[in-house]
């Protein structure tokens, strides 16, 4: 199987595992032992954290944003959420799919996001990192020495300007 279908079947594997948590935060409720008012506070708060670092982070994508896992643009994004973290929307929809679980007190749907989406979408995003790297390999190179995973890396970010 090619690289590009690899990538392929892990966008609809997260979007599918996106999909089966948000489905059961929904269906699957009161699960979790918090109280109802408390948890709906912290989740709305964790909710619209993720709805915007996904936001923040397609706003500086633009046109790249679209499922694919093979570069859309001529360059890589280096800007906004992208000076810190190479995949600020994968970090930004887990912490999204988390927030709504606990929204609805769903276990279940906090099961799913942790253990189906994550890995997904950590596939997924070796795959575009693979794509990246072979078509930008020294610029890739150096935005990966500055840049974390799913989470930034200490220190300064200056980005490639």
């Amino acid at each position: 199987m090619s690289n590009r279908v690899k990538g392929e079947a892990w966008a609809a594997a997260t979007t599918t595992a996106a999909a089966a948590s948000l489905a059961a935060s929904l269906f699957f409720r009161d699960q979790l032992p918090f109280p109802r008012y408390a948890s709906r506070l912290v989740g709305l708060i964790v909710l619209y954290l993720g709805m915007a670092l996904f936001l923040w982070a397609a706003v500086h994508l633009k046109d790249a944003i679209g499922g694919l896992v093979a570069p859309r643009l001529d360059r890589i994004v280096t800007t906004g959420p992208y000076q810190y973290l190479r995949h600020p929307t994968y970090v930004g929809t887990l912490t999204a799919l988390c927030g709504a679980a606990f929204v609805t007190r769903s276990a279940m749907g906090l099961a799913l996001a942790v253990v189906l989406f994550t890995p997904a979408a950590i596939q997924r995003a070796r795959a575009e990192e693979r794509a990246l790297a072979a078509a930008y390999p020294d610029v890739w190179s150096r935005y990966v020495s500055r840049t974390g995973f799913f989470l930034p890396k200490l220190g300064r970010h200056d980005g490639d300007r």
